[in-house]
């Protein structure tokens, strides 16, 4: 497979992007959780 140099900067910052979508989820799942543990303790 050949790339071209703007194809892999596309491809660069789509990963980017879903990584930073994903981290965000994570952080609000993460303090949701803790809300809900103290909540219900």
């Amino acid at each position: 497979m050949f790339f071209r140099e703007g194809e892999i900067t596309k491809n660069i910052l789509n990963i980017t992007n879903v990584l930073l979508k994903f981290s965000l989820f994570y952080m609000q799942f993460i303090v949701l959780k803790r809300f809900i543990t103290l909540f219900l303790s």
